[in-house]
């Protein structure tokens, strides 16, 4: 972020309402979630192991997204290690306006209580949005196998 005026960084998490709680803070920063992670994720990556808590505004997408401007065809990413369903089910007033979603599905329970990626295929087209496109994501090392991928999915009502 640093200098890019095209960045704005916020200190709170999306979820599905607005509330206060503890983030698990990774080794490697970016495994860190509120979800307490398991042990298949530290297996496939050590360096994902929880080193400290920290205090965390939660807020839903819902609240706060008309404060980040206009958007003439907006795109959601969503990197939120296993709280994705969370985080949209905070967004289903805005969810109407994004013509694609991408998210991180797990195709093996990496965080307790995130949700599948089977689970999230319903979810999403029950949202309106179909799957387009997969990228592969973290894979274990030792065994090769495909942990999560990023699921890209298109707003059906905007095609």
């Amino acid at each position: 972020i640093g200098t890019d005026s095209k960045w704005k960084a916020y200190n709170f998490a999306l979820g599905e309402e607005s509330y206060s709680t503890e983030i698990n803070v990774s080794q490697n920063t970016y495994s860190s979630s509120i979800l307490k992670i398991e042990q298949s994720h530290i297996a496939a990556a050590p360096e994902s192991i929880v080193i400290k808590k920290e205090h965390i505004d939660v807020k839903s997408l819902d609240d706060v997204y008309n404060t980040f401007g206009t958007f003439s065809h907006p795109f959601l990413k969503l990197d939120v290690q296993g709280f994705e369903k969370k985080v949209l089910e905070g967004a289903r007033s805005i969810l109407k306006y994004m013509s694609g979603i991408q998210i991180e599905l797990s195709l093996l329970t990496l965080y307790q209580g995130e949700s599948t990626f089977t689970e999230m295929l319903v979810f999403m087209k029950d949202m309106g949005f179909e799957l387009v496109s997969l990228e592969n994501g973290l894979a274990d090392s030792s065994t090769s196998f495909l942990l999560q991928a990023d699921g890209i999915f298109i707003n059906q009502s905007q095609r």
